[in-house]
């Protein structure tokens, strides 16, 4: 499912629960529990062709043509303030964006980023670091799930 109605169907109890979320979402959705073991952390990392660009935050972000998967809220919501955002159907897009010099920068996890690289071969996208930002990424059940031993 899309991400936006798989945490409504973990919301709402339609499935047990949502792997992959951002501690914030509890605000949002009541019916989840967090599991409070991260399953693993996300570096929200920009990916280049371009080994002179210097980063210093978010903000540094508005001087460059900017790819980034529209689902991905958060970085999504973090590049508001530039003017030259192009949002992608998934980081592959975006790469190939960046590799044929459509953008000058993208934006996504490090691990799928790199990964991706590695996949298509696109031996000329350098990952910079560090990252922008790093952040713990969640398991998050139901709240009829509240017998579930986690022992």
């Amino acid at each position: 499912m899309p991400g936006s109605r798989s945490i409504h169907a973990a919301n709402s109890g339609l499935v047990d629960g949502e792997v992959g979320r951002l501690k914030f979402v509890l605000g949002k959705y009541k019916n989840l529990r967090l599991v409070p073991v991260p399953i693993f952390v996300a570096q929200l990392t920009v990916f280049t062709r371009n080994p002179d660009i210097t980063l210093g935050g978010w903000d540094s972000l508005t001087a460059y043509r900017t790819a980034t998967p529209g689902s991905f809220n958060l970085v999504v919501n973090n590049l508001k303030g530039n003017p030259h955002v192009s949002l992608t159907n998934n980081a592959t897009s975006a790469l190939n964006l960046l590799n044929e010099n459509m953008v000058d920068i993208a934006v996504l996890n490090r691990y799928e980023g790199s990964r991706l690289i590695d996949v298509f071969g696109f031996r000329e996208i350098l990952v910079l670091n560090p990252p922008l930002e790093t952040l713990p990424i969640y398991r998050l059940l139901h709240k009829k799930m509240n017998t579930l031993s986690l022992h």
